[in-house]
């Protein structure tokens, strides 16, 4: 087994509607690039689905000369509806994360949660610092002691209700 010390988090650089497969990725990475395989180990889809990249044993190509001791993941997205980098990584997605960054550590130990700007200024991926949204994954991640932590969806505001009108001759209702 390799010897696993970090996560690092990407992004496909893809608008917020627009969903991909890593069957998309791979034909990205094979086709575009020139490289035998797709370099994430693992794809979060827009619905927090998860599917498998490169094989977990294989080296990951996502970041150059910090690939041997890491862990790949990707989520879909990462760019505005205008194409400018933005965090745009929903709530599912967010979810599936913690669960996977969690099991992999349960797994290997202790780890190392990066995004793949923390290695370059060159690039915006994921779109944000991963540190500083997710400040208690990582310290859980780096000591693996303690409750894992889990992700809580920020509570969304009931919608407000509205009183229906009737027409007082016919009794139907009034739309406004």
């Amino acid at each position: 087994m390799r010897n696993i010390t970090t996560i690092v988090l990407h992004c496909t650089a893809t608008k917020p509607d627009h969903d991909v497969e890593i069957s998309h990725v791979r034909e990205w990475h094979v086709k575009g690039n020139g490289w035998r395989d797709v370099g994430y180990h693992w794809l979060i889809k827009l619905d927090g689905t998860l599917q498998k990249g490169r094989p977990f044993s294989l080296v990951g190509a996502g970041v150059k000369g910090h690939n041997a001791n890491s862990i790949h993941v990707v989520y879909v997205g990462g760019l505005d509806d205008d194409g400018v980098p933005a965090d745009t990584m929903n709530d599912d997605q967010v979810a599936t994360w913690y669960q996977l960054a969690t099991s992999l550590v349960r797994i290997i130990g202790p780890m190392d949660l990066k995004g793949h700007n923390d290695f370059t200024d060159d690039k915006a991926c994921p779109s944000f610092k991963v540190a500083e949204k997710f400040p208690q994954l990582v310290e859980w991640c780096e000591s693996g002691e303690g409750n894992t932590p889990r992700f809580q969806p920020k509570q969304r505001q009931p919608a407000p209700v509205v009183s229906r009108q009737y027409c007082q001759r016919c009794n139907r209702r009034v739309r406004r």
